[in-house]
């Protein structure tokens, strides 16, 4: 059985593999700027944003097949509610609460992967969670801070998401109590040039022109904090 199960998380891996290699023209015109419309730019960007961590899912299922079976089969439901989830979806802007309780399945799944290392606290309020935001504008920013600021730390950490109703605009605050960076690492991460951030940026200009704010703070063992002010209304 677990022979079996082996060989569909490989078939699955080797298929979609295939699939990102379909997409590399698209991804040549993104590169080249030729695309302004929002949702086309979604489309062709989705795939890129989520397939590091379905491959990092299926390669820990892999692992844990032998060893624990029981902890592989819940991965692999989590996976497929995951995806299920996020295939539905057909535009790239959605809502405030359909954003976060999408954000909450991908953080129970990566901290599987990262054996538990953060706890992930969101404090936003209520009567805020039906305005629209960009899809996926805050998943690269976790990754980033269980991957690079959470997992080197021995103890782990939390991670917070608060967000600030202020008058026609929406303030985001996700801040880690991670490693931090040196101003070294600070200076190339501001040039936006990861695939995450410069996908972030990219899409609330398009959105939203210059009517947004996107910054990061960071400093030796103090963490990292990312802010992002956008207009209550798309």
């Amino acid at each position: 059985m677990i022979n079996k199960v082996y060989y569909i998380i490989k078939l699955i891996k080797d298929k979609y593999k295939k699939f990102i290699c379909k997409n590399y023209f698209f991804k040549e015109i993104i590169k080249r700027k030729r695309i302004n419309d929002f949702n086309i730019y979604f489309k062709f960007i989705k795939d890129r944003i989520y397939s590091n961590f379905i491959f990092e899912s299926l390669n820990e299922a892999s692992n844990l097949c032998p060893k624990d079976s029981i902890m592989a089969r819940e991965l692999l439901t989590k996976l497929n509610a995951y995806l299920k989830y996020i295939l539905n979806i057909k535009e790239g802007i959605v809502t405030l609460d359909e954003e976060i309780s999408l954000l909450e399945l991908y953080f129970s799944l990566e901290n599987m992967i990262y054996k538990n290392m953060a706890e992930l606290n969101i404090d936003i309020p209520e009567d805020i969670m039906n305005i629209r935001i960009p899809l996926l504008i805050f998943q690269p920013l976790i990754e980033n801070s269980i991957k690079h600021g959470l997992y080197p730390k021995p103890i782990g950490g939390y991670i917070y998401i608060k967000a600030f109703d202020n008058k026609d605009k929406i303030e985001f605050i996700i801040s880690d109590t991670g490693v931090g960076m040196s101003r070294e690492e600070f200076e190339k991460v501001a040039l936006m040039e990861s695939f995450g951030l410069k996908n972030i940026k990219n899409r609330l200009e398009i959105l939203y022109n210059t009517n947004y704010d996107f910054k990061i703070e960071s400093e030796i063992e103090g963490g990292t904090k990312v802010y992002i002010t956008i207009p209550k209304e798309v």
